[in-house]
């Protein structure tokens, strides 16, 4: 018999698979992700067709997201509103397609240019 964290994550591996890719500038593995939620350093979040998966920063992040669009769109909103009363300012989507702008900008989401510096 499987876990319940097993069942959502054997769930969600097909759309973070697939997540990984279409865009993985920062070559994670699906073993270290599932690592990471299983540590509690990152948070899956399940749809009935999609999947995120967020790393708590100033808020949270979005790391990967696969599935319908519209039901992310869903997963994002009932995450949002429990980070929020935890504490959360931001929830933030980095290195995203061009098109989600323009889909989620009526659901309060706005472009930002962010500078880093890596080593």
């Amino acid at each position: 018999m499987t876990s319940k964290i097993e069942d959502r994550l054997i769930k969600a591996l097909p759309h973070i698979q697939a997540s990984l890719e279409r865009s993985n500038p920062s070559d994670n593995t699906i073993d270290g992700i599932i690592q990471d939620i299983l540590c509690g350093e990152a948070h899956l979040w399940l749809g009935e067709n999609s999947a995120i998966v967020t790393q708590p920063v100033y808020g949270h992040r979005i790391w990967h997201a696969g599935g319908e669009f519209s039901e992310m769109v869903e997963i994002m909103t009932r995450a949002w509103a429990i980070m929020e009363k935890h504490g959360a300012q931001e929830l933030r989507i980095d290195n995203t397609r061009k098109g989600w702008l323009k889909q989620l900008r009526p659901h309060g989401f706005d472009q930002v240019v962010s500078l880093i510096k890596e080593a």
